[in-house]
This record gives structure tokens, C-alpha cells and sequence, in this order.
């Protein structure tokens, strides 16, 4: 691992820390009594050095895997609650609608169901070049689509790579 990758992971890990101490804090992390005694030597141990961060020598294994499970819940709900689903529906059919509406409107002329009709366009080189030169257009949208819905989403620390 690289000087910049270990100092990206230990911020992450550092980062997930301060989430398990946030979600301990406001009382969402309930252990099982037959580990707890075990947790609670591990999280006792773990010591802040002279800068005020966590000394992750002194945070084992244990530790380490609850903080990552609870980060991940916590972005798992920081991104439901970033967006409403009412919102990302119409997000998702105002899409399909804009560039989809043509392709159901010829169908319903041809009276062919949506499979028939991609059976019979694939079959037109025309056709599949111009959805093809068009691919990285939607995928643009999709991403800025997405990115408007990751600006509502923001977390403290959301540089860190997964190991």
C-alpha cells in the first residue's frame, strides 16, 4: 500500500470511528449479550493519541468490522434520506419519458409490444448507430442526474476507497 493509500484508509477507518462513537452516543448500537463483554473490552481500549485523533493501533479487529457496518448503515440511510422517492420516481419517468415517448409511439402504430418492437429495430444497423452514438449522452444525464441526488447526499468523509 502506498503512503497516500494508507493515509486515505486510516482517514476512512478514522472517519468510521467517529460514526460508531456518534451512533453509540445517540443510543442506535444495541450488542448482543453474548459478545458484549468481549465489545466492551474492545472499545474500551481504543485510545486518542496527543493530537486528539484515534490511535488505530490501539483498535483491534472487532472494533474496526462494527465501525464498518455501522458506517455503512448510517450511509444507507444518509442516501434514503437524501432524496424523496416521490422525487427520484419522477426524476426516473420524466427520463424514460423524454427519450423513450418516440420509441412507445412508433410501437403503438407498428401494434407491436415493446419486445417486438426492440426485436425489429436491433435489426436495423440505422437504428442501433444512432442509440449507440447516443449512449454516451444518457450516460452523462444519468450521471449528472446522479449527481444531483449525491449533492444532497453529503457525508462528513466520502473520500475514503473500500479495503
Amino acid at each position: 500500500m502506498t503512503n497516500d493509500e494508507q493515509s486515505e484508509y486510516e482517514a476512512g477507518l478514522r472517519w468510521r470511528l467517529e460514526v460508531l462513537k456518534e451512533q453509540f452516543e445517540a443510543g442506535k448500537i444495541h450488542i448482543a449479550e453474548h459478545v458484549a463483554a468481549e465489545m466492551e473490552r474492545s472499545l474500551k481500549a481504543v485510545k486518542y493519541g496527543p493530537d486528539g485523533q484515534i490511535d488505530l493501533s490501539t483498535v483491534d479487529g472487532r472494533v474496526r468490522s462494527m465501525a464498518a457496518g455501522v458506517a455503512a448503515m448510517h450511509n444507507r440511510q444518509a442516501a434514503k434520506d437524501s432524496i424523496s422517492l416521490t422525487d427520484l420516481n419522477q426524476t426516473y419517468f420524466e427520463f424514460v419519458e423524454r427519450n423513450f415517448r418516440t420509441f412507445a409511439d412508433q410501437a403503438k402504430e407498428m401494434r407491436l409490444d415493446a419486445d417486438q418492437f426492440a426485436h425489429l429495430a436491433s435489426r436495423h444497423a440505422d437504428f442501433v448507430a444512432g442509440i449507440s452514438n447516443n449512449i454516451p449522452k444518457l450516460i452523462e444525464y444519468t450521471g449528472g442526474v446522479l449527481g444531483q441526488c449525491s449533492r444532497r447526499f453529503s457525508l462528513s468523509y466520502t473520500g475514503h476507497r473500500r479495503h
